[in-house]
Order: structure tokens, then sequence, then C-alpha cells
């Protein structure tokens, strides 16, 4: 932390303190910053405490002791619906599992969701919904949830070993589309060992529609 400064995004994946999940932190201004730690809620594990347990171990034992005061959201991270719709009721957003399975952000497909659910609307009926979706980012989500079960089977070794594949991969957009199937294939290229034969085989079939292999 202090080797960045203050205006710099943390995420560290360290399953000692997030099992199978990340320990966050970003700037606020004014000398404050917001942390947080994202853990399944399968697990049955606590994130305040475990986020405490962060904290002290990192010498900032001032911040430790409001590591409990936090809100807890449940952020749905599952595989997408076969359907976001019933009779006259559609599901948008967190309600339709329109969120990343890998980070649990939920804000872009949120909006991508209600974009599609407004056009279906306009064009005679909600029915219409779940093809406009399912054809916008319904692929992306199914491949985030595909690369989810692969973290989820990484220890702190592995994720060394990924981190250190990933040092020689240059980004050439913002795209996550399209940056997430490179990287994953580079990592692929880089250190096979990191994946089982079904993982690998998982990430062929992610980066297969995307790249020129």
């Amino acid at each position: 932390y202090d080797e960045y400064g203050g205006d710099t995004l943390y995420l560290e994946f360290n399953d000692d303190y997030a099992p199978k999940g990340y320990t966050w932190s970003f700037p606020e201004g004014d000398g404050f910053t917001r942390w947080g730690n994202g853990i399944p809620l399968s697990l049955d594990a606590s994130p305040s405490e475990h986020l405490e347990s962060y904290l002290e171990d990192h010498d900032k034992d001032q911040w430790a002791d409001t590591a409990r005061e936090h809100t807890n959201a449940i952020i749905p991270t599952a595989r997408p619906l076969e359907s976001a719709v019933n009779g006259s009721v559609a599901l948008v957003g967190d309600t339709g599992h329109h969120c990343d399975p890998l980070h649990g952000g939920g804000i872009l497909f949120g909006c991508r969701a209600g974009n599609a659910f407004g056009k279906a609307v306009a064009r005679g009926g909600v029915q219409k919904y779940d093809k406009l979706w399912k054809d916008d980012f319904l692929d992306t989500i199914q491949h985030r949830f595909v690369l989810k079960d692969m973290i989820y089977a990484m220890d702190n070794k592995d994720f060394d070993a990924l981190i250190g594949a990933l040092s020689s991969f240059e980004l050439t957009s913002l795209d996550p589309d399209t940056e997430i199937p490179r990287m994953m294939w580079h990592v692929f290229k880089q250190d096979r060992s990191l994946f089982t034969e079904t993982a690998a085989t998982a990430t062929k079939s992610i980066v297969k529609e995307k790249l020129m292999i």
C-alpha cells in the first residue's frame, strides 16, 4: 500500500483473508479509505472477521477496530437464469442474475439489461426481453462463470503463478469482452499447469470465438 500511494485501487487475492474471494480498498478523498472483503456465502465465513485480521496483519490496527462497522450485501454470482421473464414480470439487474460471476460487478450488465427491457417494451411486449438480453451478454456471463469456477479451484500458490504468467500480458483495449479472453489464452500458453484438463478446454472455448487461433 505505502509503495504505490493512496490514490490506487488495491485488490489482494489471498485465501488467508478472503477465501475464494478478494480483499479490496480504494481512496475516498480527505484522508479516507474504504476497505472491503468479498467471500462466497457458501463458505459460511465472516467477511468482517477476515477483514479485521487482514488489517491487523498489515499494520493497520487503527482501522481494524472499525472493520465491523460495515454494510453487508449479497451479490448473485450464480449461473445465468434460463429465463428472466414469467408472464408479465421481467427481472432486470441483480434479480435477474445480471452480475459478473467473476467479480460481482453488476452496474454494466444491469444497464444493458435495462436497455434490453426498454427495447422489448417498445417493440410490443415483455416476452421479447429474454432474447434481447441473451443476444447482448449471455455468452459473456457464461464465460465469466467458467472462469469463476477455475479461480475457486486455485490456492495462493496458483494465484502467484497466475500473476507471474500475466506479467508479460499487454492490454490492447479497455473492452473486457475482448481482453479477458485474450488474457486467459495468454495465461494458458504461458503456464498450462495452472489449469486442469477441463479448465483448459473451457479456456479454449472462451477464446475461440474472440480470437484468430
